[in-house]
């Protein structure tokens, strides 16, 4: 790992667990180093997270005044999307309480509550699911005007339609389990029993009542989230942030060795065991929480690190590029997608994901 990298997972763990950062890793840095980092934080989905980690020490760590001036910028404009985000979903919620319907908030706000400064997670989109009233609050928001995005590319796991200008996904199911990923129907059974409006936590978005999964379902949906998405794309540290606020609010409640017997019957049981490797090294956890390191999986991580998660960055590569250098680069990312998945499962699995994504992707593949 490069020495910024290490800078930045510093201030993301002192952001998270308020420590005191290493000062001797933050010497002899100069504009470009902190420009990489800066540019990494945001790619990473971590900028806020990284910004509380580094202000309470800014007297020690000596950072150029101009970017520590576009970082505070940055993190003010990331506390006005959350708090449009978060006065979106309270409308939305009212809009579907008129109407009996009660919501179930996935993933984005139910997360960022765990944070130190919920504003200072990176949010998307709205995650919502309805119980047995999918199809119900879809009619409703067609009958108000709203359009869905029919785009071919859309999962069907949701829909897809836009509330005051953010992007909103209803759930009808929670992880992709047709095709290569068919395993994960074992998980999905479970996240539906799971999902019951009885078992769910009440939580008040503004003046309305919604609510938030139970850590049970959170366990196996944060992950499974996350475990798909590194073999079908990529993760990024935020996500591996958000599995670790989860472990330190939860830990006690949750059967850790039921989850990993859950996931050893699908696709995803290396992935669960390398996001767990990720954590500890990277990201590290309260004493409380007894998850073991296993070595077996630690060339595979490295691999993943510095190929899916954070690989090199190149300040200068911002210029336009030739069509041909364009192409050549996806088709490279194709070569190492299916290379990964190798390593995440094997070569039957790999040849399917490969052959999925390229059927998804071709028109984007060949697209400048």
């Amino acid at each position: 790992m490069n020495q910024n990298d290490k800078r930045l997972l510093a201030l993301v763990k002192s952001g998270l667990w308020k420590n005191e950062p290493l000062y001797d890793l933050f010497s002899g840095m100069n504009n470009e180093d902190w420009e990489v980092i800066f540019k990494q934080a945001s790619i990473q989905g971590v900028m806020g997270i990284a910004y509380d980690g580094l202000f309470p020490w800014i007297d020690k760590i000596k950072v150029p005044q101009q970017l520590l001036l576009k970082w505070t910028a940055n993190v003010d404009a990331m506390e006005k999307r959350y708090n449009k985000q978060y006065e979106t979903l309270e409308t939305l919620i009212a809009f579907y309480a008129k109407n009996n319907i009660k919501v179930l908030i996935l993933k984005g706000i139910g997360l960022s509550m765990l944070y130190p400064y919920p504003f200072h997670r990176e949010g998307g989109d709205i995650d919502i699911y309805l119980f047995d009233d999918f199809s119900k609050g879809n009619e409703l928001i067609e009958s108000v005007g709203i359009k869905f995005d029919k785009d071919k590319n859309v999962n069907p796991k949701h829909s897809v339609f836009y509330w005051k200008n953010i992007y909103v996904e209803n759930h009808q199911w929670f992880l992709n389990w047709h095709g290569i990923f068919k395993k994960n129907k074992h998980i999905e059974f479970i996240l539906r029993q799971e999902a019951r409006v009885e078992n769910c936590e009440k939580v008040m978005i503004g003046n309305q009542e919604a609510y938030v999964p139970s850590s049970a379902f959170n366990a196996l949906y944060i992950m499974g989230h996350m475990a798909s998405h590194m073999i079908s794309s990529s993760i990024a540290v935020r996500h591996l942030c958000d599995w670790a606020v989860f472990l330190n609010k939860y830990y006690a409640e949750i059967d850790l060795q039921k989850i990993e017997n859950v996931f050893a019957k699908t696709n995803l049981f290396k992935s669960y065991k390398i996001i767990n490797n990720l954590i500890l090294k990277h990201i590290t956890l309260p004493d409380k929480i007894n998850i073991s390191y296993e070595e077996k999986f630690q060339k595979i991580e490295e691999i993943i690190w510095r190929k899916n998660i954070s690989p090199p960055l190149d300040l200068k590569n911002d210029k336009k590029q030739h069509k041909a250098s364009i192409l050549f680069f996806k088709l490279l990312k194709l070569k190492e997608r299916y290379r990964i998945s190798i390593l995440l499962n094997n070569r039957v699995f790999a040849f399917k994901m490969l052959l999925h994504t390229i059927g998804k992707k071709i028109v984007k593949i060949f697209t400048f």
